[in-house]
């Protein structure tokens, strides 16, 4: 019995540690009224955006044959920009925008292959952060009011960048190597970035299509990083490093048409309003979003794991967060896990409490359970 219990337990940490990917519908839930990014963040005394409408609660994937959907959904309604003034001439908004919103950018930061420091970690610019190295990305999907003039202005931020890193150097720049690199960007756009264009609004639903071109499955098996922020319409296109892409920046004190900053919140707080968070740590990583002065680099966030349905059953369902994560030249072998002494897997178990990959009630249950295998 004893024998049996210990396989059976075994076989539960095997899946939890080792997993292969798998495709089908999933989703994670997100925390509510969240949407203040660490608190700090105040919203604009236009009244353009209502609290709520921005608070991400849950992300949901539905995969099909050629094309798949992403849902969003928020605990209020978006806000039409219908009956709503652009400053360009006092002209609609809802002439100027391809769909029926205004007030919200979605980053999606997808990462496929699970291997640290393997793909991308900046985001696009005025979001005030990277990703971590355990989420560095392969795949971007943008949802943003303004898909085109949002891609325009990356993609021209990220010429600006690599040029000013070739001038830095004793390398000389002429029209033909700046051809080059705007090749380089293009094709480097065209396949880690999705500016998405296929978006309906149900209420409080914001839902993206996704073409198989771009991703031929979505797994439960990648990394989600999710990030909400507070959409201008109106940004400049002035493409510099520190273009802000269409997102409010924070500013102290109450604003009329910008985020604003409680009285002593940090004055360079990341203008990120929710995350998509299956560690329950928004707050204290919108709080170390802080530049540091002396490398001029930002604090990084960490994505959000699903667990399979398909393999394991966590706490009975699959919107409960999972935080394993293990390199991909781990071995999904049951029998490695079966063949460790006691002491190595009590070792690997306070490695992952440690790391805060599990919480120290999980740590407690699952060493009592290996203690009692004996």
């Amino acid at each position: 019995m004893l024998k049996s219990s210990c396989i059976t337990f075994l076989s539960l940490l095997s899946a939890l540690l080792f997993s292969t990917s798998s495709y089908g519908d999933f989703s994670i839930v997100d925390a509510s009224n969240d949407d203040k990014g660490a608190g700090d963040i105040l919203y604009p005394a236009n009244n353009r955006i209502i609290e709520g409408e921005l608070d991400l609660i849950k992300f949901e994937v539905k995969n099909t044959n050629d094309r798949h959907q992403l849902v969003f959904e928020f605990r209020k309604p978006l806000s039409s920009p219908k009956n709503q003034l652009s400053s360009f001439g006092g002209t609609s908004l809802s002439e100027i925008l391809k769909h029926d919103f205004h007030t919200i950018n979605v980053d999606v930061y997808i990462d496929t292959d699970r291997k640290i420091n393997s793909g991308f970690k900046r985001i696009l610019t005025g979001r005030q952060a990277l990703l971590a190295n355990e989420f560095s990305w392969e795949k971007a999907i943008i949802i943003t009011p303004r898909p085109y003039a949002s891609q325009s202005m990356h993609s021209d931020y990220l010429v600006k960048a690599k040029i000013e890193k070739l001038s830095n150097s004793t390398e000389t720049l002429d029209s033909e190597i700046t051809a080059k690199i705007e090749q380089e960007v293009k094709l480097e756009v065209k396949e880690h970035y999705l500016f998405a264009t296929k978006i309906k609004i149900k209420k409080n639903k914001l839902i993206v299509t996704i073409p198989s071109s771009f991703i031929s499955e979505f797994s439960d098996d990648w990394a989600y990083s999710v990030l909400i922020s507070a959409a201008t319409t109106e940004s400049s296109f002035n493409s510099s490093i520190d273009a802000p892409n269409f997102i409010l920046l924070t500013q102290p004190g109450k604003n009329k048409n910008s985020l604003g900053l409680k009285a002593g919140a940090r004055r360079n707080a990341s203008p990120i309003i929710d995350v998509l968070d299956s560690h329950g740590q928004q707050k204290e990583w919108l709080n170390n979003l802080l530049l540091n002065e002396s490398t001029q680099r930002y604090f990084s966030v960490l994505g959000a794991i699903v667990p399979s349905q398909s393999k394991m059953k966590y706490s009975g369902t699959l919107t409960k967060p999972s935080v394993f994560s293990v390199p991909a030249s781990q071995s999904s072998n049951k029998e490695e896990v079966e063949s460790l002494s006691m002491e190595d897997r009590l070792n690997r178990l306070k490695k992952l409490m440690d790391k805060k990959l599990i919480s120290e009630e999980e740590y407690q249950n699952i060493r009592k359970k290996i203690i009692e295998s004996l």
